[in-house]
């Protein structure tokens, strides 16, 4: 039992690590997941042994969670996160979600700026008996609101329905946090209940000021509009930044719905994910796309990120739900209402429950009985699964991803960015630019 008081953290972390390692040369989507727990594992350890370090290394954890968390809520064309695993573990859907704004700011910015501060005064506090435990009621106090924060998110998710693993890896952080400052409260003998001392503290200042600076820098910070071509020093647009070469065959096979002029010179293939918040973003441009350029039109390509329709992700896993949205989907396609159908499911993702799926669909006024006999076909299943393997096959990664032919020489192009990148090449092409062909392939996000 003593063994296990002064080690037991790092005997997990090192489980967590093997089991990292595992799932990760399995390709499995939950490696992430035991990463981040010897993580938060080795923080605890150290922590434990070692309070100050423990909470400077419990904070950097955080911050880096956060970073990362704010980078890709800045550039939604950045692709699915590493923490994107399903319907139930799904990063994106949690910070694209409401509730991971507050009061019109990311709640990320906030995160970065508080967890710096600790950093900062960690490394600068005074040490020793001569910290008189100024630092650690710094820490308790902060703390408090953090965890009571992590709280109320932890409820959003459940809400939601959907939970984020790096978001869960600062709920623990700020636990140990918490714990860690009433420790070491306790060993200096001093109260959480000192204002005075904690107004007046440095560590208290430093923690303030390094918020201060890196909120109001990071807050003023706008992501790059990485849509618009590069232009170079004598004004001349690059647009291959936009395309790349795809590393796999783009096929149509003749049932995808079809959005747009059917005969339109430009085809848009997009392989996309109905539990997917990117796709949802993007189905909400593909009216002002059409609008925009009547040359234009799209071929919507299944693609669930669940194994029970998509046979290259392994196992069937607890995303079936995913599957039935696709299935209703297609049959909404047999019956001329694929667009109400997909706008009723990128709106209410989430709540494809058979019933939920029944409702959306005499909502929109499907023949019922006709999208019954549809379900329960397995020519159905088929045609979603041979839509999400003719993705596999054409090198999709993430979703949503655009496939574009009409633009760049004969063949197929894969874009980098969104459908915004669409209308950019076409009003190129309307200019006579030289468009060059693609020779890189478009990397993996």
């Amino acid at each position: 039992m003593d063994f296990l008081s002064k080690f037991g953290f790092f005997v997990l972390a090192g489980v967590s690590v093997v089991v990292w390692g595992v799932l990760n040369a399995q390709g499995n989507e939950y490696a992430i997941m035991g990463l981040l727990g010897a993580a938060v594992a080795v923080a605890a350890g150290i922590t434990q042994r070692d309070r100050r370090w423990g909470i400077i290394l419990t904070a950097a954890l955080a911050l880096a969670c956060n970073a990362y968390l704010l980078k890709h809520k800045l550039d939604a064309a950045a692709g699915p996160s590493i923490c994107s695993i399903n319907a139930t573990f799904d990063c994106d859907k949690v910070n694209s979600s409401d509730a991971s704004m507050l009061a019109g700011v990311p709640v990320t910015v906030f995160g970065v700026g508080f967890y710096a501060g600790l950093i900062i005064a960690g490394l600068t506090a005074k040490k020793g008996e001569k910290d008189e435990g100024r630092f650690d009621q710094a820490v308790a106090i902060f703390s408090w609101p953090a965890v009571v924060f992590s709280i109320y998110l932890a409820y959003e998710s459940k809400v939601l329905g959907a939970f984020c693993v790096m978001c869960i890896t600062i709920y623990l952080s700020n636990l140990i946090l918490w714990f860690a400052g009433r420790q070491g409260l306790k060993q200096h003998n001093r109260s959480i209940t000192d204002l005075a001392g904690f107004v007046s503290s440095s560590d208290t200042g430093t923690i303030v000021v390094v918020f201060a600076i890196t909120f109001v820098g990071l807050n003023s910070m706008k992501p790059e509009d990485a849509s618009k071509p590069k232009t170079d020093a004598q004004g001349h647009k690059d647009y291959s930044a936009l395309y790349g070469k795809p590393t796999g065959p783009v096929e149509l096979v003749g049932n995808e719905p079809i959005l747009g002029n059917p005969n339109a010179p430009i085809t848009v293939v997009e392989y996309a994910d109905y539990g997917c918040p990117h796709c949802a973003h993007a189905w909400k441009e593909v009216k002002g796309l059409l609008q925009a350029r009547p040359d234009v039109r799209i071929a919507y390509k299944y693609f669930p990120r669940s194994s029970n329709c998509h046979p290259a992700l392994g196992e069937p896993d607890e995303r079936g739900a995913l599957c039935d949205a696709t299935y209703a989907a297609e049959c909404a396609r047999q019956q001329d209402k694929f667009y109400e159908m997909s706008t009723q499911l990128f709106t209410n993702q989430g709540a494809f429950a058979p019933e939920q799926l029944r409702f959306m669909a005499n909502d929109i006024g499907l023949d019922m009985a006709k999208f019954e006999t549809c379900l329960a076909d397995p020519a159905t299943k088929a045609t979603v699964v041979a839509a999400a393997v003719s993705g596999d096959a054409a090198g999709v990664y993430g979703t949503p991803t655009l496939f574009v032919r009409g633009l760049v020489g004969d063949g197929w192009i894969q874009l980098t960015r969104g459908f915004d990148a669409v209308i950019q090449l076409a009003e190129a092409k309307d200019d006579h630019v030289d468009l060059p062909l693609p020779t890189q392939p478009v990397p993996d996000p």
